[in-house]
């Protein structure tokens, strides 16, 4: 017990480091790869996997607003239709592909002090990756697509939410998708129904 927490404080210690002497002071967003996919589908492993030499700067869920505040704006499975004219949440996505934006949190897997690369993982931009990808054409995606029911079985297991309120609140999605009945109907369908739905 006491040896796994000395561990994990020094890693704490060690990556606070790293990351408080790291240069990553190129701003091209067409150096960052950005991988996507829906929450328990191997997004994190898949990164793990691609920066097993440490050739990338590790960014971890840098949309995460619950550690990182400031992604506010574009968090909580937000949808953001693919055409859509946004400069401030434009500006906010930029600053996270550039490496801009730092934070303890989503640098705690960072092994690397001099960068000239950016391996980004989120799950929770599923619904504005189109518009991503628009405003970033040269921006790398790589996107992880698993089986839903195992996907849903495997949030189940871990306890994980629904999330339905966060998607089905905004008007401009359940009107694109034309979601409508989906929408009123969501909240009866099973646990494991509705996991499948979100994915």
């Amino acid at each position: 017990m006491i040896h796994g927490q000395v561990k994990k404080a020094c890693e704490r210690l060690y990556s606070r480091c790293i990351n408080t002497f790291m240069s990553d002071e190129n701003r091209d967003y067409s150096k960052s790869v950005l991988i996507a996919g829906s929450g328990r589908s191997g997004t994190t492993w898949l990164a793990e996997l691609v920066n097993k030499e440490n050739d990338f700067r590790m960014i971890f869920e840098p949309f995460n607003e619950k550690r990182i505040p400031e992604a506010l704006p574009l968090a909580k499975r937000r949808y953001i239709a693919p055409h859509e004219n946004e400069s401030e949440l434009r500006a906010l996505a930029e600053k996270i592909l550039i490496g801009q934006m730092r934070h303890p949190w989503s640098d705690m897997f960072n092994r690397r002090i001099k960068v000239d690369q950016r391996l980004i993982k989120v799950i929770r931009i599923n619904f504005f990756l189109r518009w991503l990808k628009n405003q970033f054409p040269k921006l790398r995606i790589i996107f992880v697509l698993r089986h839903p029911f195992a996907v849903a079985m495997s949030r189940i297991r871990l306890g994980f939410g629904t999330n339905l309120t966060q998607v089905f609140s905004q008007d401009m999605l359940v009107e694109n998708l034309n979601a409508s009945d989906v929408a009123n109907q969501s909240t009866e369908l099973s646990t494991f129904a509705q996991h499948v739905l979100v994915w």
